[in-house]
């Protein structure tokens, strides 16, 4: 019995309706598959393997005390895949459990380990790209969240109010933060490089389509564009470009060229 086309994709459908993340995704589809194969070791045939609609309430409580006791893992791992095969019967199979007996893994009591604000900084100080050093910054001050940070778009910024804006965050909530004094600058520098950048590739693109909407009104054949990885346009290019360029304003000099 092939279950991935069927159970999989109901399951990947089911998520995406209620916007789950797709880390969530992921591991959902690593647990429900794992139960899977524990389901049926026992049997080599793979067609006549066990749909999980096939097993009830002694599979799923065995599989958890599975992890508990031979696999060893932790609380938080056994969590997860309770919370995986939860979603499976409650959400996609329509067959939930009201109470599992099974074996849980104990959840360690220890104390946090919590820097302090002098030993935060000289952990971030060390830090040598600016741009890493300035993730750290938000991380630290602002209270983001890793995939929050490197999603921030420039637009989320408010120097002004100091505050950032956190789109799509836990949850799928928007919510506002804090923006330090210290990290204002750092971003500033990282806004004014990521700008410049664009800049940069966004000229050769637009000219680009201007060559391409040239040689199309005039029937002329196109030739490579790029020499190969070379970053230079092809000579036979680069002679049509500045009489292009100069009549639209767009560049005053010669592009580079290299013959291939």
């Amino acid at each position: 019995m092939d279950v991935k086309p069927k159970l999989f994709e109901q399951v990947r459908d089911r998520l995406r309706v209620l916007h789950r993340s797709y880390h969530t995704e992921r591991q959902y589809l690593i647990w429900i598959r794992a139960y899977i194969v524990f389901c049926n070791q026992h049997e080599p045939d793979k067609a006549k393997w066990r749909h999980p609609k096939d097993c009830g309430r002694h599979e799923l409580e065995a599989f958890l005390t599975h992890l508990a006791v031979d696999q060893h893992v932790s609380a938080s791992t056994q969590n997860q895949a309770l919370c995986a095969l939860v979603f499976l019967y409650r959400e996609v199979l329509q067959q939930p459990f009201d109470h599992l007996n099974a074996i849980r893994a104990k959840k360690p009591v220890t104390m946090p380990a919590v820097f302090s604000r002098e030993e935060a900084v000289a952990v971030i100080e060390l830090i040598d790209t600016d741009m890493m050093q300035t993730m750290a910054k938000l991380l630290y001050g602002s209270g983001l969240r890793l995939m929050e940070c490197v999603r921030l778009r420039i637009k989320d910024v408010d120097f002004q109010r100091k505050q950032l804006l956190v789109r799509n965050g836990k949850g799928s909530k928007d919510r506002y933060t804090i923006l330090l004094d210290n990290a204002i600058e750092p971003l500033q520098r990282q806004i004014a490089y990521s700008t410049a950048l664009h800049e940069q590739d966004i000229l050769p693109r637009d000219m680009e389509r201007s060559i391409c909407r040239m040689r199309w009104r005039k029937n002329i054949p196109m030739p490579q564009q790029m020499c190969a990885g070379s970053g230079y346009f092809h000579p036979e290019i680069c002679q049509l470009i500045p009489v292009q360029a100069s009549n639209n304003g767009i560049i005053s000099a010669p592009l580079p060229c290299k013959r291939p």
